[in-house]
């Protein structure tokens, strides 16, 4: 009887065994799905370089493909050149718009100074491949032991420059910042968060026009989002009048949970006056790409 035991929970470990591997690549089939449908449902976007707003993130030659280098080139505002435009997923991963099986990645996994940035096919199992990045500002290797972040070699801006993992500055130095610019679905307009609270600077200009067109920039920079207490950015938008504020939309944050869309058409402000003061405002700014 003992050995009938022995043999059974043997033979049941073996089953889950075999059951585990599938279970995983259910999971990781039902990811692939999610992510390509996010995708396809949302504005492409570009990553500019925010000490020159005219040259992105681009996959060399805009091939999509395992060990496809990523480097730096004008950017193409007409929306064009597929290896310019990505999608940033929730957790962290910059996948390919065009194709989102395929992910911005370190090569190798090495956290070091000069390591490769390059795509590879996604894998939803790798903790490397995600990365910290909210709209604006540095992009950091999420698990890296220290701070690592995205980078130009050398700083230095032209068509094929290299771009590289490399120990982070501090984030006042503008020179490893980056901008997401993301298009509209018309794609006659992009839109941004380039600086905070600050008032919209050439190239862009503010989204003053009504709450509709306040509304179409929200959601197409963080598209499907919304307030967790109020509802989608339709549902929380509203006109008011700061005239010392800057003029436009703008996404609003307190504590305790505040939270909404702003849209004022008459503010004459460079700045916030308020920013910091257990609230904060982003300007959401605009350039029309006819």
């Amino acid at each position: 009887m003992a050995l009938l035991w022995v043999c059974a929970f043997a033979a049941a470990l073996a089953s889950a065994a075999q059951e585990q591997p599938q279970l995983r690549g259910s999971n990781a089939t039902f990811l692939r799905k999610t992510a390509v449908q996010k995708a396809s449902s949302s504005s492409s976007a570009h990553l500019a370089w925010m000490p020159d707003l005219s040259f992105c993130l681009s996959s060399d030659g805009n091939r999509i493909g395992n060990g496809v280098k990523v480097q730096l080139w004008q950017c193409n505002n007409k929306w064009h050149s597929s290896g310019q435009n990505f999608f940033l997923e929730d957790s962290g991963r910059i996948r390919m718009h065009l194709n989102p099986d395929y992910c911005l990645v370190i090569d190798g996994d090495k956290y070091e100074n000069g390591a490769k940035i390059q795509l590879w096919k996604c894998n939803d199992g790798n903790k490397h491949q995600t990365w910290y990045f909210n709209d604006a500002g540095q992009i950091q290797a999420r698990n890296s032991p220290t701070q690592m972040c995205l980078v130009i070699d050398s700083n230095q801006a032209f068509n094929g420059a290299k771009i590289q993992l490399w120990s982070c500055q501090r984030p006042s130095d503008k020179l490893q910042d980056w901008v997401k610019i993301a298009l509209n679905p018309s794609g006659s307009r992009a839109y941004a968060l380039p600086d905070e609270d600050k008032a919209c600077k050439f190239p862009f200009e503010p989204v003053a026009t009504d709450t509709a067109a306040c509304v179409e920039a929200a959601e197409a920079i963080r598209p499907g989002q919304g307030c967790h207490w109020g509802g989608g950015w339709a549902d929380v938008v509203s006109e008011v009048s700061y005239s010392d504020w800057p003029q436009g939309c703008y996404f609003y944050a307190a504590c305790q949970g505040g939270c909404s869309l702003g849209f004022n058409p008459m503010g004459q402000g460079s700045s916030c006056p308020t920013q910091g003061e257990c609230m904060s405002i982003s300007m959401i700014c605009q350039m029309s790409l006819q």
